[in-house]
């Protein structure tokens, strides 16, 4: 349990760090250490400065490491992981002299929490990819990822999600859209974390609801963006722009330097964190996913239908509808594949009937996605998941 001692400890590393500009070993070593503390797990790989001044480049970066299995873990909405492979923590250098070390100290712990420590991210991510590939069909998603790698592709998808965190007041009850930001509350960074707000946010009317509205409509067009630059054949030109335009030292060191014109061949790693439960490593790097296998049966398509009813009966929150809706359209997707190929065989008595079968699962699944857009929404929380979530009325 987070205790007083932990959060100053956390505070003060953050100080030395600032005090120091980010230039000591041994300071970036402390704050480290107490992130680890915080997070009870250790995730972090590593810290960085950027000194460049750019418009672009965020004050406070929580990205995770890229590795080549990234896309089994970003597609698998049953994984309660929220960071398999680790994260690093790049600070942009105005921030030493903006702020104060409660307010850049709340601000990492805010992106932290969101990114890192809940699911918050990877809910945006699936809804957002949803919606980009609503309409179209098998051949045509199968096709626009012939010649790249699925996992690099939904990676910058979810790393620019990443760089937007929703950036809401918290105060002392925490917002009741964003799960995680009660958590801050009770570390006691909320009012720190609100006066950050006021420094780097202009002057506004918008309401908590409209900041959130506008991030999911940036994360529609920037997943649908990068669909359409793979179905262009375009994405390692969009690769090269991120690279340029958001020059992140994160990504830097995880495009090839090698090849810096196409940036192809994304360095994949892990960091093999020691976490609390004790757990072998290689199974955090190399997850068994279920969800993302293929159902082939009629006994393994009927429960995974049956698990996304038993999902939309107890779903409670938005962020529980967008991953039912993902569910929804990745197991159409799947039966739409497998329809398509027993309709190239000859046609017998059956081969008819499975295609029939097959059917009636896909009017099953539309008439599910039907209720699950209209369903109740008793909840405006974006996580499913929450690592280590405070137990109710806890404070200090």
């Amino acid at each position: 349990m987070i205790n007083k001692e932990d959060i100053a400890g956390y505070l003060l590393a953050v100080n030395r760090f600032m005090t120091k500009r980010g230039s000591d070993m041994e300071s970036r070593l402390a704050l480290n250490e107490a992130i680890t503390t915080l997070a009870g797990d250790d995730l972090l790989d590593g810290i960085y400065v950027n000194e460049q001044v750019h418009a672009l480049l965020p004050d406070v970066a929580v990205i995770h490491l890229y590795n080549d299995k990234f896309d089994k873990f970003l597609l698998d909405p049953d994984c309660d992981e929220t960071c398999p492979f680790g994260f690093t923590l790049e600070i942009n250098a105005r921030c030493f002299d903006l702020y104060t070390e409660e307010q850049l100290g709340a601000a990492i712990l805010h992106d932290i929490l969101q990114n890192v420590l809940s699911d918050t991210a990877k809910v945006r991510f699936l809804k957002a990819y949803t919606d980009a590939i609503e309409g179209k069909t098998v051949q045509i998603i199968d096709e626009m990822f012939e010649d790249v790698k699925v996992s690099e592709v939904l990676y910058i998808a979810f790393t620019e999600i990443c760089l937007r965190p929703f950036k809401v007041p918290v105060g002392d009850g925490g917002s009741d859209q964003v799960a995680v930001d009660s958590v801050l509350s009770t570390y006691g960074l909320g009012d720190a974390y609100d006066s950050y707000l006021t420094k780097f946010l202009p002057m506004s009317n918008d309401t908590i609801d409209d900041r959130i509205n506008q991030e999911i409509k940036d994360d529609a067009r920037d997943v649908s963006t990068i669909i359409a630059c793979c179905m262009d054949h375009a994405i390692h030109h969009y690769y090269a722009q991120i690279r340029d335009q958001v020059p992140l030292i994160t990504l830097q060191k995880i495009f090839d330097c090698k090849k810096p014109m196409l940036a192809t061949g994304f360095i994949s790693r892990c960091h093999n964190p020691k976490r609390k439960k004790n757990r072998d490593d290689k199974e955090h790097c190399e997850p068994i996913l279920e969800s993302f296998a293929d159902p082939k049966n009629d006994y393994e398509l009927r429960f995974s239908v049956d698990k996304i009813i038993n999902s939309l009966r107890y779903a409670e929150s938005e962020g529980e509808r967008d991953v039912i809706l993902f569910k929804i359209k990745n197991l159409a997707l799947k039966i739409e594949r497998q329809k398509a190929g027993l309709m190239k065989k000859a046609s017998d008595a059956k081969t008819s009937a499975k295609i029939q079968r097959l059917q009636e699962y896909l009017d099953e699944l539309e008439e599910l996605r039907k209720r699950c857009v209209n369903m109740e929404i008793k909840k405006k929380h974006w996580s499913v998941y929450i690592k280590d979530e405070l137990p109710e009325g806890y404070d200090f």
